[in-house]
C-alpha cells in the first residue's frame, strides 16, 4: 500500500457542486429539503447548525503546521465536499519530545478547529519516542499496566509508572476525551474515537512483532476504557499486503484466544481499521476476509475503511516522472479513473458491510518520501511546501465530484442489502435499498475495455442516472427494459503483471436511483436489434457537457456547467449575554460571490422567522430583556445556488440581560 512517513500531511480541497437542487419560496425564500446534505457554516464559526455526513470521512483535513495559514480553506473544501470526518495520528514523538515533559499545544489547536469546524475525529495513537523504542517495540510495554502489579485495576490504583505507554495513553486520552481536560475551556471538543497505530503490518510504522502489536493494542483498550468506558478504540487500519502470509487480526485474535480476560474486554477492541488502494474491488475481497477471520473467533466487529484511494499520474508534477515510464504508472491512475475509484471502492465497502469510508486526501501535500504522490482530491495551492506551482492551483480534480456525489446519496440516512451483482456482460451492479422506503441504490459500471450497451429488466416507471461531473439523465423503459451504453474501462497499464489485458479500475461510473415497483432479481434480457440504444452517459471534459448522449438524440437541453456550488454559510458567535441592542454578524462564502442573505430569528426557541433579506454582512438586532434569541442565515450567489442548511437550527444565540 501506497502510505506516507510520519511528517506527511493532507488537506483537501472543494469541488463545485455537482447537482443543482430545487428551492421553493416561503417569506421571501424556503428551500426544499435535500437528501440529508446541509451547508456547513465556516472553520472557526459556530457550528450548532451542521449536520455532516457520519459515513464519510477524509484524511488530514487539516494537520500542525497549517493551522494558520490554509486550514480555514481546507476545512471549507471538506465541508462543501461533505465530509463528516477527518483522521489524523497524534503523534507521540511530538507530544513528549522530552521524557515526561508533555507539550499539547499544536493538537489542542488542531482538535479545537475540528469541533468548530462540525468534525469528528479518528484519532489515531502512533510514533514512539526515540528515548522509549526498544527495537521495534516500545520500553516497558510488557510492565503491569497497573500500580497494584496487574492488569486489573482495583479501586484507587494508579498506572504503573515503568510502563511509558500506558502513561502516554491515558494523558492523551484524558485531555482530549468528551468532558476532558481541553473541553473545559473548549465546551463540546472531544475525540470519541481511538485508533492504536497505524498500518502495524508494515514495517514503515510498526517494526515490532505481532505479540507486541497485541500487548500494545490491550494496554491501550485497558487504559482508554478505564478513562472513558464510552469510547470506541480501533484495531490500527490493516493494509493486508499479504493477508495469506501476515494476518495480522487473525494472528493477534490467536494470541487474545488464550487470555482469560479477553471475553471480558471486547477482545480488546471495538472497531477494526482497514485499508484498501489502487484496485476497487479488492476492497470488497479484504472486508469479507476479515469477516470470516472475525466469525473463526464467533465475533463480529464495526468495520470502517479509513484509507481508500489512488495517486494520478497524468496531473503535474506526476508526469515529470511518470507519464513516460510504465512502472512508475503501474500503482497509479488517470484523474477519471480516480473519480471511478472513490464510487467503486465506497460501493464495494458499504456492499461488504463497511460502517464508515475515508478517503486519503484532501490536497496532494508533499507525497510519500521522494516520490510525488497525487491523491489529491484536490491540487496543492499557490504557496503550498510541495509543488505549488500548478497551473490550475487550488481547483478540484474530477475526484472531488465523485466525493461529492457519494454524499449526496450515501452520506447520510440508512441503506441495506448492499448486493454485489457482476453480471456476465461486463457491468457491475451494486445495489442498496433504503430501508421503509420502496426507493433503490444502485452504482454501475463497465468492467470493458470497449462501449458496452446493457439491458435489465425494468422494476420502476423511470430511473434517474447521475453523473459525478453534475448531469443526470432520466431512463424510461422499453419494452420492459432499461437500455443504457456504458464507457469502457481503462486496460491497466501494468508491464509485470498483464499489460493491456486486466482493468483494476471499471470505467465510468454512475449513481442510478429509482422507485422499485416489486422486488425482482437483477435480469440481463439480452442486446437484440429490436432495441434501440439509448443513452450513452459519458464522462465530458470540460467543455464537452453537450457531447454525452448518442448522436441521434438531442444536446439542446445540456449546457456548459457553470456556477454550480452551493454557498456556505456561517454567523459569528455571541456571547452568552448581550444588551437589547447588539450587532449581528455573518459571513458567507461561494466561487461565484454572495447575492444576498436571508436571515432568520428564533425567540425563547420558538417559531423561526425572517428578520432581514440584506446583501449586508451585519445588522444591530433590537430586543427585550430576558429573551433568548437565536440567528441563523442562508445565502443565495450569484448564479441562484441557494446555501443547504434547510433544517433551521440556531447558528447563534445569546440571553439579553441589560439596557444598551
Amino acid at each position: 500500500m501506497l502510505k506516507r512517513p510520519n511528517n506527511c500531511n493532507f488537506t483537501d480541497n472543494t469541488l463545485m457542486r455537482a447537482v443543482c437542487h430545487p428551492i421553493v419560496r416561503l417569506v421571501g425564500v424556503l428551500m426544499a429539503l435535500i437528501g440529508g446534505l446541509q451547508a456547513l457554516p465556516a472553520y472557526g464559526q459556530a457550528v450548532s447548525s451542521v449536520v455532516p455526513s457520519d459515513k464519510l470521512g477524509i484524511t488530514f483535513v487539516a494537520y500542525l503546521n497549517d493551522l494558520d495559514q490554509n486550514a480555514p480553506t481546507r476545512y471549507r473544501r471538506a465541508l462543501e465536499l461533505g465530509a463528516g470526518w477527518t483522521r489524523y495520528p497524534i503523534y507521540w514523538n511530538v507530544v513528549e519530545r522530552t521524557s515526561g515533559q508533555y507539550d499539547w499545544s499544536g493538537y489542542d489547536r488542531l482538535l479545537t478547529a475540528d469541533h468548530r469546524a462540525g468534525l469528528q475525529t479518528n484519532a489515531i495513537l502512533l510514533a514512539t519516542p526515540s528515548f522509549y523504542q526498544a527495537g521495534g517495540s516500545v520500553v516497558g510495554l510488557y510492565e503491569p499496566i497497573f500500580s497494584n502489579g496487574s492488569d486489573t485495576p482495583t479501586p484507587n490504583s494508579g498506572l504503573n509508572p515503568n510502563n511509558v505507554w500506558a502513561q502516554w495513553v491515558f494523558a492523551t486520552v484524558n485531555r482530549y476525551k468528551p468532558n476532558g481536560m481541553l473541553a473545559q475551556t473548549v465546551p463540546g471538543v472531544g475525540v470519541r474515537v481511538w485508533e492504536v497505530w497505524n498500518e502495524p503490518d508494515l514495517d514503515l510504522f510498526w517494526s515490532g512483532t505481532q505479540a507486541d502489536y497485541a500487548r500494545l493494542l490491550k494496554v491501550a483498550y485497558l487504559v482508554i476504557k478505564q478513562v472513558d468506558p464510552s469510547a470506541t478504540v480501533m484495531f490500527g487500519g490493516l493494509a493486508y499486503g499479504n493477508p495469506d502470509t501476515e494476518d495480522w487480526l487473525d494472528a493477534v485474535l490467536q494470541i487474545y484466544a488464550t487470555d482469560p480476560a479477553a471475553p471480558l474486554n471486547q477482545w480488546y477492541m471495538d472497531a477494526i481499521g482497514i485499508h484498501s488502494y489502487i484496485e476497487a474491488r479488492r476492497t470488497a475481497l479484504i472486508i469479507a476476509r476479515m469477516r470470516q477471520t472475525l466469525e473463526r473467533y464467533a465475533l463480529s466487529k464495526p468495520i470502517w475503511l479509513n484509507e481508500t484511494g489512488i495517486s494520478v499520474w497524468d496531473d503535474y508534477p506526476g508526469p515529470t516522472f511518470a507519464a513516460d515510464n510504465p512502472l512508475e504508472r503501474r500503482w497509479r491512475g488517470t484523474q477519471q479513473q480516480q473519480a471511478n475509484f472513490v464510487l467503486q471502492s465506497s460501493a464495494y465497502a458499504f456492499a461488504a458491510g463497511a460502517e464508515k469510508v475515508f478517503f486519503h486526501q484532501l490536497y496532494d501535500d508533499c507525497g510519500n518520501d521522494s516520490r510525488y504522490d497525487a491523491f489529491g482530491l484536490y491540487r496543492n495551492p499557490r504557496g503550498a511546501d510541495c509543488f505549488g506551482d500548478h497551473p490550475q492551483a487550488d481547483t478540484p480534480r474530477p475526484s472531488a465530484g465523485a466525493f461529492r456525489l457519494l454524499a449526496r446519496f450515501f452520506g447520510n440516512g440508512n441503506f441495506t442489502d448492499g448486493q454485489i451483482i457482476r453480471r456476465p456482460d461486463g457491468s457491475v451492479f451494486i445495489q442498496f435499498t433504503r430501508p421503509n422506503s420502496s426507493e433503490r441504490i444502485t452504482v454501475l459500471w463497465n468492467e470493458l475495455a470497449s462501449d458496452n450497451t446493457i439491458t435489465w429488466s425494468a422494476e420502476s416507471l423511470n430511473a434517474t442516472l447521475y453523473s459525478y461531473t453534475g448531469e443526470q439523465f432520466t431512463l424510461t423503459p422499453t419494452e420492459g427494459a432499461y437500455r443504457v451504453t456504458l464507457p469502457p474501462a481503462v486496460l491497466n497499464d501494468d508491464p509485470v503483471r498483464a499489460p493491456g489485458q486486466t482493468t483494476l479500475i471499471g470505467g465510468t461510473t454512475f449513481i442510478m436511483v429509482e422507485n422499485v415497483i416489486a422486488t425482482q432479481q437483477l435480469v440481463d434480457v439480452g442486446t437484440g436489434s429490436a432495441l434501440a440504444t439509448g443513452v450513452t452517459p459519458r464522462a465530458p471534459l470540460p467543455a464537452q457537457i453537450g457531447s454525452i448522449l448518442e448522436p441521434n438524440l438531442s444536446t439542446a437541453s445540456f449546457q456548459p456547467v457553470q456556477d454550480i456550488a452551493p454557498p456556505i454559510v456561517g454567523m459569528e458567535a455571541l456571547p452568552p449575554t448581550s444588551p437589547t441592542i447588539f450587532r449581528v454578524a455573518w459571513s458567507g462564502a461561494d466561487n461565484g460571490g454572495i447575492a444576498r442573505y436571508l436571515v432568520w430569528v428564533q425567540l425563547n426557541g420558538g417559531e423561526w422567522t425572517p428578520w432581514l433579506e440584506t446583501a449586508q454582512t451585519s445588522a444591530e438586532y433590537s430586543g427585550t430583556v430576558g429573551n433568548t434569541v437565536a440567528f441563523a442565515v442562508w445565502a443565495v450567489d450569484n448564479a441562484g445556488n441557494w446555501s443547504l442548511n434547510t433544517t433551521l437550527q440556531p447558528q447563534a444565540f445569546t440571553q439579553l440581560t441589560q439596557q444598551p
